[in-house]
């Protein structure tokens, strides 16, 4: 049986951790093989185009802004967006959490993956119909120039489901005519991984770039790790009385990963840019699932895909015209299923289809050198097959959804059909106004209709003033809303108890039931940033917030009969609009730069409050936020000397609440125990030849044991284990 490291490695951690304060940075890279050379002053004057979708220096955006380059994302073996996000300051990734997302990110104290736009290159690529879906290798680093990351209400420019941020994942623009690159990965639990990009010119006018990855893993053996939390294994039990129901001796653990992903585009007079974008991600459904409740092996893969057309155009001297149409798909496999006690150790499929097609444009102007001025319409138009009930049979994708012949799990009721269709309409006007050389101001507005469930109102405002050249303040109020999703809305699950014998008609006693009469999330956030740049080689980063949150769906049961699909619910549950939470913290980041001959040292780290109350039902009245996490570090120093890089990094975290509460103390919640994490890269960049690079990556080197909260559900842990120490070697090489 493997035990805990020696207690000398936490105090290693923990003093680490204390010496390593700081955020990530907010920086530009001319070439992966450099570490950033700007100067920290040139490094907050960066361009960037998130937050108001026009092009401005990074200390004058109205967010909270953190820029992650690419330099950064190779020193720091940022595989993938989740990699990138367990860095990121007043952000927390729950990992092994769920059986549908794998892991689970908060921002701010509000946990979700649908709560948060993420944009490749401007452009949407998780679903519009704002389905929970992983944030893992479905967004991979590997073509990534950079990673900007916007903090707080977004939906003033981006509408529905920019609720705490937006991340826009930005693509490399080579300047060689043509050039390839590509990478190959070996490491622990047999993960494999390889990524390759081809870019060409076509004639004059006309450039053609090619990428994909591919990746695969068995993960690590949690089960040989974390033995006391995996006895179960061999046996299925009741959840509820602890009874064994079934003896299973060939039930053996296993966390495997899989993903892969496609993309092309082509770009005519650097104007037109037509793409495709193609992406899947599997994993299993006994993800966080104690061993006792599941089956292993049964896989829940999801795809995306995006057709789009962008368009920029000066129409007049000052005009500008941004355009774009998109065609995205949302797919939860046929192949997506369950086995676990619930089931019977028989697998229970699941599908869910969505598509949306959608246009923008948007005209910007300047009405003098000083002010500027942004409008914009948007117009999509969606289908939504929401996730199906339990099936004892994959669904058949060439037939239509009412036509699939299944019956709902254990009853002879036909499915219901719930494939809708909606429309949402949004306009939006935006000024910017530079009144003085310190001082400026901007205030936006969104107007969006949704055909299911009316309008909504989000306007923003900020004000940016600079005391001195890098000594800047942004106070900012923004809303934005997340739309029901359509999963939310036709969800339904439980079991039948039998036919009663006078009506005729199956019965149970307790039911999820859809409601299709929920309203939007709704977020007020009021924020105060500063920044101040000392000595020209240390940024300082102070941030505060207050988010008010309401409209957050909740389950609500409610005893007394109802009817669905034809059968009689004596008590049922279905969600509702009602949750509401008040959210309150702050961050403080350090950044430095250091040149000491040819070695190049850059420390940088913070420290993160989050706070808040949640009110879920008003015989619980209000109490603890879950899933969060009130205090944590994170930090690192990466150390660069010729063409080597050597970066180790800490994320601390404090006890972190879980979604149960505590019986002895209802208004507050069960708790994980805190813990951190050191993770080590090293780089070496043109070894033997020009292009070709070596790095290895070793994820929790210390090869600590801890836990973060679990889904909360009966079957899941409450505490759920993490990964023990891996490591993965990579040998890539670019030509340009």
């Amino acid at each position: 049986m493997r035990t805990r490291p020696p207690s000398w490695n936490n105090v290693a951690v923990w003093s680490l951790g204390a010496a390593l304060l700081a955020s990530p940075v907010v920086a530009h890279a001319d070439s992966a093989n450099q570490i950033d050379d700007l100067s920290l002053e040139e490094l907050l004057n960066l361009q960037v185009d998130t937050v108001t979708r026009r092009i401005q220096p990074l200390l004058w955006a109205p967010a909270r802004s953190v820029v992650v380059t690419r330099s950064q994302i190779l020193q720091r073996r940022y595989v993938n967006l989740r990699d990138l996000l367990q860095d990121m300051p007043e952000v927390d990734v729950f990992t092994n959490y769920s059986a549908v997302t794998r892991s689970a990110v908060s921002v701010r104290g509000l946990v979700g993956n649908n709560r948060f736009l993420v944009l490749v290159d401007g452009v949407r690529i998780n679903a519009m119909t704002g389905d929970e879906a992983p944030v893992e290798d479905n967004y991979p680093l590997f073509d990534a120039e950079r990673v900007e990351v916007i903090y707080g209400p977004a939906s003033a420019m981006y509408g529905a489901d920019a609720l705490v941020g937006v991340i826009n994942i930005v693509s490399r623009r080579e300047e060689a005519s043509r050039g390839f690159s590509a990478s190959a990965s070996y490491g622990s639990a047999d993960t494999r991984y390889g990524a390759a990009k081809l870019f060409t010119n076509i004639g004059e006018h006309a450039r053609l770039s090619l990428t994909a990855h591919k990746h695969a893993s068995d993960a690590p053996d949690l089960a040989s790790a974390y033995r006391d939390d995996f006895q179960g294994i061999g046996e299925l039990r009741d959840p509820f009385t602890g009874n064994v129901l079934a003896s299973t001796p060939g039930n053996h653990f296993s966390n495997q990963v899989s993903s892969y992903s496609i993309a092309a585009r082509l770009t005519l007079d650097k104007e037109l840019t037509a793409g495709y974008d193609m992406r899947q991600f599997t994993q299993l459904t006994s993800v966080g699932m104690r061993p006792e409740y599941t089956i292993y092996g049964a896989a829940a893969p999801h795809r995306w895909q995006t057709f789009y057309l962008t368009y920029r155009k000066d129409l007049l001297p000052k005009l500008e015209s941004s355009s774009e149409v998109n065609y995205s798909i949302f797919t939860k496999l046929p192949s997506f299923s369950y086995n676990n006690v619930y089931s019977g150790g028989v697998p229970q499929y699941k599908y869910s289809r969505n598509t949306s097609f959608s246009v923008r444009e948007q005209l910007a102007y300047p009405l003098t050198p000083d002010i500027d001025l942004v409008a914009g319409v948007s117009w999509a138009y969606i289908q939504a097959l929401p996730e199906t009930g339990a099936l004892t049979a994959p669904f058949d994708e060439d037939l239509p959804s009412g036509a699939q012949g299944q019956t709902i799990f254990g009853t002879s009721i036909p499915f219901p059909n719930y494939e809708i269709s909606y429309q949402t309409l949004g306009t939006y006007l935006q000024t910017q106004a530079q009144l003085t050389s310190n001082l400026a101001v901007t205030a936006g507005m969104r107007f969006d209709h949704d055909t299911r469930y009316g309008s909504t109102f989000n306007p923003r405002a900020g004000v940016v003033y600079q005391f001195a050249s890098g000594n800047t303040a942004k106070l900012l109020y923004g809303e934005a809303f997340l739309a029901p999703p359509p999963a939310y809305q036709y969800a339904f699950w439980g079991s039948f108890a039998g036919t009663d014998t006078n009506t005729g008609r199956p019965f149970a006693y307790w039911y999820h039931v859809p409601n299709a009469n929920l309203d939007p999330m709704k977020a007020r956030t009021l924020e105060f940033d500063y920044s101040l740049l000392m000595a020209k080689d240390l940024l300082v980063e102070l941030d505060g917030y207050f988010s008010a949150v309401n409209g957050i769906t909740v389950a609500r049961t409610v005893e007394s009969p109802t009817e669905f699909a034809g059968a009689d619910i004596l008590s049922y549950e279905e969600f509702r609009s009602e949750g509401r939470a008040r959210l309150y913290g702050g961050n403080v980041s350090l950044r430095y730069q250091l040149k000491l001959g040819a070695t190049e040292i850059e420390p940088w780290g913070s420290f993160s409050l989050s706070a808040g109350k949640s009110f879920d039902k008003p015989e619980d009245g209000w109490t603890e936020m879950p899933f969060n996490v009130p205090y944590k570090v994170k930090g690192g120093v990466t150390v660069k000397h010729d063409n080597f890089s050597f970066t180790p990094r800490v994320r601390w975290a404090s006890r972190s609440t879980q979604a149960l509460r505590n019986p002895e103390a209802p208004s507050h919640r069960l708790t994980s125990p805190a813990h951190a994490v050191v993770d080590v890269a090293l780089r070496a960049d043109d070894v033997f030849v020009k292009g070709l690079s070596l790095a290895l990556d070793v994820r929790n080197a210390l090869n600590a044991r801890y836990y973060m909260p679990g889904a909360g559900g009966p079957l899941e842990f409450i505490n759920t284990p993490q990964d023990p120490r891996t490591a993965m070697l990579e040998l890539a090489f670019n030509y340009d």
